[in-house]
């Protein structure tokens, strides 16, 4: 654990810009005031018609800004820092532009794709249980095909493992003992009536009409738990280590404001601490060049949010 603190404090001392953290950090906060303040995500991005369109606008536009911003008005990386000063000035910007364009996309289309939703109506009685557990099946291989294409098209070269595809490095004891830290965290929210209506997942989708079936509550939690497989790739290994190629560690705090933006809906502490975790999982990422200990933490903690789930419910449903 010694190891972890002396990293992270490394990091947010000496290695990410200080402007990067405070820059990104405002966005977040920013954006989450506004979404739950007027519920943008529900009542705009989540409205008839164009949603490919509004998805890249809704996502793209926080990290748009902080490009911006990073670009324009503040310092850049100290030359050597990162591999953007090496390249042609047309290059790198139009290169970024496409990383980011790339990115978007590829969430957008995980965000609203539905091309399998008529197959899951002829085969599915539980409509909503169907097209959940599909989701889970489909949505984050298909938004991962696009990290590995750029990889193979662009990165090959400068990251010879894919987006931290790799157990070399990984510090099981660590990053359990952060596992261990959430504990007592999310036992609280547990008792909190937001997120007993949010968590677990798995009750929501199962009405009176529809019981919940044991095995079909078991084969949705795996897949639940198997998706932060595609996340942590995505939003750490992709997003953190492509992005880096122009930022340098500034790609942690530009990743940590994506990642925030994702949890918009979701119970208010939950969103504002993911731009902490992400800030955490994206330095652990960036030095070890490996997402597996995320995958861990994160699939752990998504597992125990949904046992506290079933327990603060059980709980309120008894009167204890």
């Amino acid at each position: 654990m010694k190891k972890i603190v002396s990293i992270l404090r490394h990091y947010l001392v000496e290695r990410i810009p200080l402007k990067a953290i405070v820059l990104s950090f405002l966005l977040a906060a920013l954006a989450t005031f506004f979404e739950y303040c007027f519920h943008l995500k529900r009542n705009w991005l989540e409205a008839e018609g164009l949603f490919y369109l509004k998805a890249l606008l809704f996502y793209g536009l926080p990290v748009l800004t902080f490009l911006g911003v990073y670009f324009l008005a503040l310092d850049r990386q100290p030359k050597g820092d990162s591999a953007f000063d090496n390249l042609p000035h047309t290059t790198n910007y139009l290169l970024l532009l496409s990383l980011l364009l790339l990115a978007l996309v590829a969430f957008s289309l995980r965000s609203g794709f539905q091309e399998h939703a008529t197959w899951v109506y002829h085969h599915f009685e539980n409509w909503d249980y169907g097209i959940r557990l599909t989701n889970m099946m489909i949505l984050g291989p298909l938004m991962s095909l696009f990290a590995v294409a750029w990889w193979f098209m662009v990165d090959r070269k400068r990251v010879p493992r894919l987006y931290g595809c790799t157990f070399k490095g990984v510090d099981w004891s660590a990053y359990l003992l952060l596992l261990l830290m959430m504990m007592p965290l999310i036992a609280l929210a547990s008792t909190q009536k937001d997120f007993i209506q949010y968590y677990p997942k798995a009750a929501r989708l199962f009405t009176d009409e529809f019981p919940p079936d044991k095995a079909q509550i078991a084969l949705y939690e795996l897949f639940y738990g198997m998706d932060f497989i595609y996340i942590e790739f995505f939003f750490r290994g992709f997003l953190v280590i492509a992005f880096s190629r122009f930022l340098g560690p500034a790609s942690i705090p530009f990743a940590a404001l994506m990642y925030c933006t994702i949890h918009f809906g979701k119970p208010l502490g939950e969103t504002i601490s993911s731009w902490f975790g992400g800030m955490i999982l994206g330095i652990l990422v960036y030095e070890t060049r490996s997402i597996v200990g995320g995958i861990m933490v994160h699939m752990g903690i998504a597992w125990m949010m949904e046992l506290g789930g079933f327990i603060g419910r059980w709980t309120l449903e008894n009167g204890n």
